[in-house]
């Protein structure tokens, strides 16, 4: 009988320097000199029983009698030092787990299926592309998608539509019919056509949209500041990742390998990037699939990559990168992308319809809260691609944790992480750059924001005014109260003018309280007037001082 076991893959992390790809693999309770290493060009094995790792490289590596190989027995880590075929080549891409676990493709003499590299393209044979080649000026990537007048073609009249990244999803509602319920606000996706998605979300939007809560944010400035001024871990990252380790650690050599320190090698920010460990476990267990898209496919990609991702950021400022329980609604509703299924056709209708969002649904409803998320977005991209696949990481393990949510995953966020490790970083600062330079204004989006604020201003100016002039009129009120009441004490020092003092006192402090009583209800209904509350405490701390001369006075009237 013949029994198969199955293999498991170890976790691992690979570095470099100019000679050496430095490997470690971790793998505890094994016997060390039962391990079987093979390296042949692009391509490494490691097995010793129970695990067996299979890489792939983007570039080529050699065995000449420079590798070297150590193993910590306390750890159960082995360190392996890969000689490079051309000594100082800088590996791309050494972080992105889940491409360097892909399988060799397997070249066929009649492929039925071949995909082209144009003459300009400098893809390799992995099909990456590679971060220092250099787009033709002429042939630039553009972040919008042809229109044509006839918005529904022969293909989108066909029963059952699209949907999902790349568009390559249909049908799956039927499946769960329930479950997807609670998590988009489409309601028949498999029968609505591209375009009324988005028609039906600018509806919804519209009847969503809430005049009294967007005034109440617009105003209070103490709630906004803490969320405006927090700072995304992504902007910090050069600052605390800017010392690293640079030899390999001392460990113990298995029989017949040879251990050797070297130097790390930091070619550029993407070298100094390191996933956790549940994240390289995330993406270890990620789908190798290869997502063969058209160019008008990849440019809605990256556009609905852009709309998940604003989502997202607005959900790590708004709760300080605190993720809460209402993190997956909150992604997921902002984003039309998730909640609608909708297909943008610019890089400007990505930015309008998540403002639209941005100040119908959440509990912070702000303009400039939007804008703050939108420079988070670019920074954020800015950054490449490894921070924006430790993101969808983020976002993939908030939606596994939600009862319904979970099938977002399936539908988009699976395919992104895999889909964004190939991509280019040059094209990734391309959109960063398309994003800082699409402008959107209140008047893009359709709720008379500007009306709204400047009838916002006018209340403002209104219960501003009495407060104001209640205050001088009290204040005259005891000017002359209290001038009447030093006449009479000079005039008369009989007990009527005694009893006339304390009526008069009496009055005036009536006065005050009720004042008092109707100024610090408006002050409680709104928290915008704190000046003219303190104010109004003045006040009444002058005629508390008053008070006490008024009964001095009146003491000293009746000793008289």
């Amino acid at each position: 009988s013949i029994y198969f076991t199955k293999m498991l893959t170890p976790s691992f992390e690979l570095r470099q320097n100019n000679d050496f790809l430095i490997l470690t693999i971790k793998a505890p309770y094994v016997k060390a000199n039962e391990v079987e290493i093979y390296i042949d060009e692009y391509d490494f094995k490691f097995y010793v029983k129970p695990y067996f790792l299979r890489l792939t490289f983007p570039c080529k590596v050699v065995e000449n009698g420079k590798e070297n190989a150590s193993y910590d027995i306390h750890k159960g880590v082995f360190t392996i030092n890969i000689p490079k075929l051309q000594s100082g080549e800088f590996f791309p891409n050494l972080e992105m787990l889940t491409l360097l676990l892909a399988n060799k493709k397997k070249q066929t003499n009649k492929p039925l299926v071949e995909v082209l590299a144009d003459e300009n393209s400098n893809n390799n044979q992995n099909g990456e592309v590679n971060d220092n080649d250099v787009d033709d000026p002429d042939d630039e990537f553009t972040w919008e998608i042809e229109q044509t007048l006839n918005s529904e073609s022969a293909s989108d009249k066909c029963f059952q539509y699209k949907y999902g990244f790349g568009n390559k999803y249909y049908g799956l509602f039927s499946s769960f019919k329930g479950e997807m319920s609670e998590v988009i606000d489409l309601d028949s996706p498999d029968e609505t056509t591209p375009s009324d998605r988005q028609r039906l979300r600018k509806l919804a939007d519209a009847e969503k949209f809430d005049k009294d809560h967007y005034i109440a944010d617009f105003l209070d400035e103490e709630l906004m500041k803490p969320l405006l001024e927090f700072c995304p871990s992504w902007l910090n990252y050069k600052e605390n990742h800017s010392h690293h380790e640079e030899t390999s650690p001392n460990l113990c050599q298995p029989d017949g390998l040879i251990k050797k320190s070297s130097k790390l090698l930091h070619a550029d920010n993407s070298c100094k990037f390191e996933f956790t460990e549940d994240e390289k476990y995330q993406l270890m267990q990620l789908a190798q699939n290869d997502h063969i898209l058209s160019k008008e496919d990849e440019t809605m990609c990256f556009l609905s990559l852009v709309d998940i991702l604003l989502s997202y950021c607005y959900d790590i400022r708004t709760t300080e990168a605190e993720h809460t329980t209402c993190s997956a609604w909150t992604i997921s509703k902002l984003s039309s992308t998730l909640s609608w299924l909708e297909v943008h056709k610019s890089l400007k209708d990505v930015l309008v319809s998540f403002a639209s969002r941005c100040l119908c649904y959440p509990l912070y409803r702000n303009w400039d809260l939007f804008v703050k998320v939108i420079d988070d977005a670019k920074n954020l991209f800015l950054h490449g691609k490894s921070h924006i696949l430790r993101c969808l990481l983020d976002i993939k393990r908030i939606f596994q944790k939600d009862e319904n949510r979970y099938l977002l995953n399936e539908l988009y966020i699976n395919d992104y992480c895999v889909w964004i490790q190939r991509q280019s970083n040059v094209k990734i600062t391309s959109l960063a750059t398309n994003i800082q330079n699409t402008k959107i204004c209140k008047d893009d989006v359709p709720f008379n924001l500007r009306e709204i604020e400047k009838e916002a201003f006018r209340d403002y100016v209104e219960y501003e005014s009495p407060l104001n002039s209640s205050i001088d009129e009290d204040s005259s009120a005891n000017n002359s109260s209290l001038s009447e009441i030093d006449s009479d004490d000079t005039e008369s020092e009989d007990d009527s003018n005694v009893d006339i003092s304390f009526n008069l006192t009496e009055k005036l402090f009536s006065k005050v309280s009720v004042n008092k009583n109707v100024q610090l209800d408006v002050v409680n209904a709104d928290g915008c007037f704190d000046e003219s509350k303190k104010d109004l405490e003045n006040c009444e701390n002058q005629f508390n001082a008053a008070n006490n001369d008024l009964q001095c006075i009146s003491t000293g009237l009746k000793n008289l």
